[in-house]
């Protein structure tokens, strides 16, 4: 719904239970079209929380058995994304 209504967007969604947790990104199709790759944005990712994870260039997720690990790295996963844009 988001990117029905945004031309141009980058979605970050992270969710945490209590035993683990996922990173999902979705890039728009413009942004993948300069070069934007979600698949290598969460690869980076996480790398920051010790999860794995993989997908499309406009829609990737990761996942970890750390959950506050992903608290951790959000700054950093931000830094990530906007590094991707300028790229």
């Amino acid at each position: 719904m988001l990117k029905q209504k945004c031309t141009t967007v980058v979605a970050l969604l992270v969710a945490t239970t209590a035993n683990d947790g996922a990173v999902i990104i979705s890039v728009s199709d413009d942004l993948v079209k300069k070069g934007m790759n979600a698949g290598t944005i969460i690869k980076k990712m996480a790398s920051l929380f010790g999860g794995s994870g993989g997908g499309r260039p406009n829609m990737a997720q990761a996942g970890c058995n750390e959950p506050l690990r992903l608290l951790g790295a959000f700054e950093d996963m931000k830094k990530i994304v906007k590094e991707s844009m300028t790229t």
